[in-house]
């Protein structure tokens, strides 16, 4: 099912309440880690920051209904921060910048998870999961 671009202006402006309740209180208690899921999903589904002709469709749809789900979270996570690992072994920015993953004292960003285990280890991919879900539903309402 299709959603126009008030849907996504709308989910992203939820989520990025999450995140502002995050730097704010943590009424949630999110982990830096699960933060960071939430900042990513803003980061690539933004319809402000989307290229002309890569507009939100069906594909970004299916994605964000995967994540509905712990496990869906947890698969798509780890995809994100493999797939900078990867690329030319994990001395991308994106790792230290998008997920505090790195050496904090060698990097010019704040690091807060050496590796990917430790990050993995302090995310909630239920809580992540359950954002995901109260954000869509709640903008699939407006």
């Amino acid at each position: 099912m299709k959603k126009d671009n008030k849907f996504w202006v709308d989910f992203i402006n939820l989520l990025q309440d999450e995140e502002y309740e995050y730097e704010k209180d943590n009424k949630r208690k999110l982990s830096y880690a699960t933060c960071c899921f939430v900042r990513r999903v803003i980061w690539l589904f933004d319809p402000e920051d989307c290229c002309e002709g890569d507009e939100n469709d069906d594909e970004d749809l299916e994605i964000i209904e995967s994540l509905f789900s712990a496990r869906g979270v947890e698969e798509w996570i780890k995809d994100q921060v493999q797939y900078f690992i990867d690329e030319d072994g994990g001395a991308h920015d994106e790792l230290e910048v998008d997920f505090g993953i790195g050496d904090a004292e060698e990097s010019d960003y704040e690091c807060f998870y050496k590796n990917s285990d430790e990050f993995f280890n302090d995310f909630d991919y239920e809580i992540a999961s359950k954002i995901i879900k109260e954000c869509y539903e709640k903008a699939s309402k407006t």
